[in-house]
């Protein structure tokens, strides 16, 4: 009986160390290429019966997310294992984001092959489906290795490490390269966003990745530029115009950076591999950790959100960043980067910090009204009744930006564009139109009938003994009458500026700086890409009249361009009336799309002042005329009141479609009625007058493809 019971117990270890043996879990699996960011994958686990692959989905709170019937996953092999369960999650159906912004699935599949090396994770069928490739067991990523480490051994050109001659031409710059890991079945769309030199507005040229991962793109750039170029996620280099910039993406190692779970394990694979022009300093850029762009980012998108600022002056607000700018100054000069790197980033230190210091009086303002305590709407009045304006030389900053305007390497600066245009806006004297808020309220009839003997008794009291003397009961008592008197109040906050025949730019750029050329450049860019205007013979003289005789070169061809699109597009564009103002919601957009049943109708919500919506419109060109021979009409809607009537009336001429200039009420109406919520949205209608897609901001011309021809095939 004794030998029995040994016999069993040895049987069951045996064949439970067995069963054990069978179950592999591999942690943190690296993969080649995620099609989305939402998707980490921080455990696999293997066995007889089951393949189980955790995921943890991050989004925004409270938002809701699904995941297709059709999900698999599928081996190096093409077959493809079918989703079993999920506990918590059903395919199909919307699951909402917990508080956290992370969820946390586990997704059980069918068992993978005892030898598998990796496998893909495919969502769904469509384009837009999250799908991850390449997904390792080994924790190693076999693809294309030889390759990257052929790129490995080569070393990097000396020859890219100065600085291009940074003059104005007319030329292009081309970007060629390879994506090291693509396979047929990735996505295609790249792009590579640019800020033009004369306005600094980003620009986007658009491409797609051959079979074998090779792209081209040709950018319209005048000058050495900055480009993010992207493909699901952003890399960032230089380009010269006339000049080539090659690049070889390690696209496994692009994955791993862009990974919550996986960017902090140790690699020493570079993440491009550039030659061509400015390869030296391309190499620097990539792998720069300062990111000085970013430092100044932050501030910059954070205008009114900075505690800090909070009752601050001009002049200590601007102690505040220049302290910044000069520490960045000796953090430049401590990285082990080429003299001519660093230059590019004493460039754009210099350019950003003179941006943020240009726009004082909005970044100050803002943060004041953010920590204001009291209601909202009486924060700008007490800004306003604290804040002093400063003198000229709060603006000596500029006479750090002298010498690179003097040698033409302020283009450098990634915001230049952005630069001279705050220059030509913000650098002047300005004064309050009214010295005190509490006096003008006590003068001013139009207020002072208003206010109960209470409130006067007080106002009074504070012009005699000042604001500051007030218990903390009367302070909300008195901005609580502020805001309810508000509309009679709007004059106080004016400001004018008071220049006269002082030219700040000019008292510490210089008299002669190429700053004046540019802003006069500006002007013309603007006029043709903003107004749809053709330069006038005063603009043309103006241009002419400059010693860089690029400027007129380059903007007169724009301007030529322009006269010549506008009149072959001219029959193309039919301007029509809007329907009746006493139309609205559901009437008002069945009028609208009354005259086109029975044909597909895209309805282009945008406005004249929204760059994306410029930028979505020139996308759209190739594919309209791919798509001419199909029953689709373009009607786009903008708002008077919100669109310039003028600039309008000029831009439409350029856009192939029907457009109509709404009233500021049916605007209103329509997103309303349609939840429009920002430009440009679009709206698809079927060929009954159904609405079957909204789409807010341009989705890309693949998307916008697809959900069309949907629209056609129904």
């Amino acid at each position: 009986m004794k030998n029995t019971f040994l016999i069993f117990v040895s049987i069951f270890f045996v064949f439970t160390v067995g069963i054990q043996a069978k179950t592999r879990i591999v942690e943190r699996p690296p993969y080649v290429y995620s099609s989305t960011t939402m998707l980490e994958i921080p455990r696999v686990t293997l066995t007889d019966t089951a393949t189980i692959v955790d995921f943890d989905v991050y989004y925004r709170a409270g938002k809701t997310v699904k995941f297709s019937p059709s999900l698999a996953l599928v081996d190096g092999n093409g077959c493809r294992y079918a989703f079993r369960s999920c506990e918590g999650m059903v395919p199909g159906k919307r699951v909402r984001m917990p508080e956290s912004g992370k969820l946390s699935l586990s997704l059980v599949f069918e068992p993978l092959p005892p030898k598998t090396r990796s496998f893909d994770f495919v969502e769904g069928l469509n384009e837009n489906s999250w799908k991850i490739y390449g997904v390792s067991l080994t924790g190693r990523l076999s693809d294309d290795r030889k390759e990257i480490k052929r790129l490995e051994k080569r070393k990097v050109s000396e020859s890219g490490l100065s600085l291009p001659d940074p003059g104005l031409t007319a030329d292009s710059a081309v970007i060629t390269g390879r994506i090291i890991g693509f396979r047929k079945d990735f996505g295609r769309q790249i792009e590579a966003w640019y800020n033009t030199v004369f306005d600094g507005r980003q620009q986007c040229v658009t491409g797609r990745v051959d079979d074998n991962g090779t792209f081209r793109l040709s950018l319209p750039v005048h000058v050495p530029t900055e480009v993010i170029f992207s493909y699901d996620r952003p890399l960032r280099f230089f380009v010269v115009p006339e000049e080539t910039v090659n690049v070889d993406i390690n696209l496994a190692e692009w994955t791993r950076r862009g990974s919550r779970l996986l960017r902090e394990q140790p690699s020493r694979e570079r993440l491009a591999y550039f030659s061509g022009a400015m390869a030296g300093i391309n190499d620097e850029k990539v792998h720069d950790t300062l990111l000085i762009g970013d430092f100044w980012q932050r501030y910059y998108s954070s205008l009114g959100k900075i505690k800090a600022f909070y009752k601050m002056s001009a002049d200590d607000y601007k102690a505040y960043l220049l302290h910044r700018y000069d520490s960045l100054c000796v953090e430049i000069d401590r990285q082990p980067w080429s003299e001519a790197y660093k230059e590019i980033n004493r460039i754009n230190n210099a350019v950003w910090c003179a941006l943020l210091l240009n726009r004082y009086s909005l970044s100050l303002r803002l943060s004041y009204c953010r920590f204001f305590k009291g209601p909202g709407d009486a924060g700008p009045y007490a800004f306003a009744q604290q804040f002093e304006y400063p003198d000229s030389s709060y603006f000596d900053y500029l006479s750090i930006l002298r010498p690179y305007f003097d040698d033409g390497s302020i283009v450098w600066g990634d915001r230049f564009g952005d630069l001279v245009n705050s220059v030509m806006r913000e650098v002047k004297l300005k004064k309050k139109t009214r010295p005190d808020l509490w006096q003008f309220i006590e003068e001013a009839d139009s207020i002072h009938h208003f206010l109960s003997g209470e409130e006067k008794s007080l106002v009074r009291d504070i012009s005699r003994g000042g604001y500051d003397l007030l218990d903390e009961s009367d302070k909300e008592r008195v901005w609580n009458m502020v805001d309810t008197h508000k509309k009679y109040l709007n004059f106080f906050l004016g400001v004018i500026s008071r220049n006269g025949n002082v030219s700040l730019p000019a008292a510490f750029l210089g008299e002669e700086s190429a700053y004046f050329d540019w802003a006069e450049a500006q002007r013309c860019y603007v006029k043709l890409k903003e107004n749809y205007t053709p330069l006038d013979q005063d603009d043309r003289v103006s241009l002419r009249a400059m010693d860089d005789t690029m400027f007129y070169r380059i903007l007169s061809a724009e301007s030529d361009s322009l006269s010549v699109y506008l009149e072959r597009n001219r029959d193309l564009s039919s301007r029509l009336d809007a329907p009746l103002d006493s139309l609205s919601g559901e009437d008002l957009f069945a009028a609208l799309i009354a005259p086109y049943r029975g044909k597909i109708v895209l309805v282009d919500f945008w406005e004249t002042w929204c760059s994306p919506c410029r930028i979505a419109m020139q996308q759209m060109v190739p594919l309209k005329k791919e798509l001419a021979d199909k029953d689709i009409v373009y009607l786009y809607l903008a708002t008077d009141g919100s669109s310039n009537k003028e600039t309008w009336s000029n831009l439409i001429e350029a856009v192939p479609g029907y457009h109509i200039l709404l009233s500021l009420r049916q605007g209103r109406s329509l997103s309303s009625l349609l939840g429009i919520s920002g430009v440009p949205t679009f709206i698809i209608v079927d060929r009954q007058g159904n609405r079957v897609k909204k789409l807010t901001g341009y989705p890309g011309v693949e998307t916008m493809r697809r959900y069309l021809l949907n629209a056609l095939n129904k």
